[in-house]
């Protein structure tokens, strides 16, 4: 998988965990391991697993 194949929605939905609105406020919370989730999507499969999969 690679970024530019990802929309908008779905970084969205790796990254943050909840959205509060309220009158006076906005409240966004990420998730802790939002980006290191993209990162091992993004990251390419050792040989190894490659050739597992393959078969």
């Amino acid at each position: 998988m690679e970024v530019a194949h990802l929309n908008q929605k779905q970084l969205a939905a790796r990254w943050v965990e909840k959205v509060i609105v309220s009158p006076n406020d906005l409240e966004v919370r990420l998730r802790a391991n939002g980006i290191e989730r993209l990162v091992l999507e993004l990251r390419p499969e050792p040989v190894e697993q490659q050739a597992e999969a393959m078969a």
